[in-house]
């Protein structure tokens, strides 16, 4: 019936979004470390300026990157959680830990074949393109 279908829709918009914000993580982290000095005393003053303009640097991104500004997560708790994080430790989005940038690609690969699918599968859902899940 309609309700285990509407559970189903619920579940893959929740996928969604989860995808979406770990997405947005990833290149915001790896802009940030892309930021920082690889060494050097002047690592704790350029981390605190990236800090300082961090709504500035979210602009630069969804701009950049032509990201909706709803898949950014909460300043002040991206901030909080960086001010404990070393940023140059960070892994780069080309860099091994993250495949060269297969694990992004994969991400919008989801989005954009594998998510339409599975909707496209569900019984009553005539077409994964009407974004109902956005």
């Amino acid at each position: 019936g309609a309700l285990p279908r509407l559970a189903a829709v619920r579940r893959i918009n929740d996928m969604v979004k989860r995808i979406r914000e770990v997405r947005v993580h990833a290149i915001l982290l790896d802009h940030l470390r892309g930021r920082m000095p690889s060494i050097g005393f002047k690592k704790d003053r350029k981390k605190q300026e990236l800090l300082d303009n961090l709504p500035a640097i979210f602009r630069e991104v969804m701009k950049e990157q032509e990201l909706p500004c709803g898949d950014f997560p909460d300043i002040n708790r991206f901030k909080n959680s960086l001010e404990r994080a070393d940023l140059t430790k960070l892994p780069k989005l080309k860099g091994s830990r993250m495949m060269q940038g297969k694990r992004v690609v994969d991400l919008n690969r989801s989005l954009k074949l594998a998510i339409p699918d599975l909707l496209e599968r569900l019984p009553g859902i005539n077409s994964a393109k009407n974004d109902s899940f956005c």
